[in-house]
């Protein structure tokens, strides 16, 4: 459906946020919803937001591109990831969620990453109690 992005990030790995973290937002026929999501962690400049950075929306609003490219590129190579069965992290919150949140982080620089968080504003859900989730793990 589409993808977006929060920061700082709305899950943990051992109580650790992350500066930023992409959802990549899925929904089948019957209304259920899977999400990817991936950590970005400060180190080499990201080509995405080089590239797209002076389109992002400094106010409400949302950017539509033609553009076309391999969503795969913009994922880490090891696809390990936890799963568990949530609920949307924004209005109505609903409980009919799979995430699927990447063990292996997404980089960008300093810089990409301080100017994120300007223009998107701490727009994190804080993490919420699993109130007897499992979480389970995939390695590749």
């Amino acid at each position: 459906m589409q993808f977006h992005f929060h920061t700082s990030s709305e899950h943990t790995v051992n109580g650790n946020y992350f500066p930023a973290e992409v959802h990549f937002v899925h929904q089948s026929e019957d209304g259920n919803y899977a999400v990817i999501a991936a950590f970005y962690e400060e180190g080499e400049e990201n080509e995405l937001f080089k590239l797209y950075m002076k389109y992002f929306p400094t106010a409400e609003g949302e950017y539509t591109s033609d553009d076309k490219f391999d969503i795969l590129s913009l994922l880490p190579e090891n696809k390990s990831y936890y799963y568990y069965k949530g609920s949307l992290t924004t209005p109505p919150c609903s409980e009919t969620v799979s995430w699927y949140i990447l063990k292996n982080n997404l980089s960008a620089s300093k810089e990409q990453l301080e100017e994120f968080a300007e223009i998107l504003d701490n727009n994190f859900r804080p993490v919420q109690k699993l109130n007897g989730r499992k979480i389970e793990e995939y390695t590749e």
